[in-house]
């Protein structure tokens, strides 16, 4: 049975920038060096999952990335992906080009290493499920329900740029709250 984020298809990864038929945000090839730039035990775990594991969770952790808020105008109107966005340029030979935040490869490599490591996936599909507590031995523990299926680590990662964008705090306090907030700025942001 496929849960309702898992991909299922034996397309190869995409991750060229405001590519309409991007479907990660990065290669397996960068994974490995992230991965290897994290620690030793985490790498070797990447590399035995084996190539299509390795694909199917860069693609199931940019989706939900992709899923987690609006991010703002995307660089392209026709690209698969929420990243780039149209803030996200550089200039290279003269020419603006389009790139991924290092930011969203760390929130993406934080959903590979609670993926890899494997021991709070129990606690998230129980928070999926919408379980708010439970009793085992005698002790119990409760928690919020989270339906955004995103590890703690990626959700921090991605709240970083999402902070990265507020002018104050006197502006902070509104967002979210009033409908005004979706209206973007002359670079494409939200957060301005």
């Amino acid at each position: 049975m496929v849960e309702d984020n898992e991909t299922t298809d034996a397309d190869t990864i995409n991750a060229t920038p405001a590519d309409p038929a991007a479907n990660s945000y990065c290669t397996v090839l960068r994974m490995d060096d992230l991965t290897e730039g994290i620690s030793s035990k985490l790498s070797e775990k990447w590399v035995a999952l084996g190539i299509d594991e390795q694909e199917r969770l860069l693609k199931e952790g940019s989706r939900l990335i992709d899923q987690f808020r609006h991010w703002g105008v995307p660089y392209a109107s026709d690209q698969a992906l929420a990243f780039p966005r149209k803030i996200d340029r550089k200039k290279v030979d003269g020419v603006w080009t389009p790139f991924i935040d290092p930011r969203v490869e760390r929130a993406l490599l934080e959903y590979v290493k609670y993926r890899c490591d494997g021991r709070q996936v129990a606690v998230k599909n129980l928070q999926k499920e919408s379980v708010t507590s439970q009793s085992i031995g005698g002790q119990s523990a409760s928690q919020r329900p989270d339906i955004t299926e995103l590890p703690a680590g990626t959700k921090r990662e991605l709240l970083k740029i999402a902070r990265s964008y507020w002018t104050s705090a006197r502006k902070n306090r509104s967002y979210g709250h009033h409908a005004d907030r979706h209206l973007t700025h002359d670079d494409g942001s939200l957060f301005g």
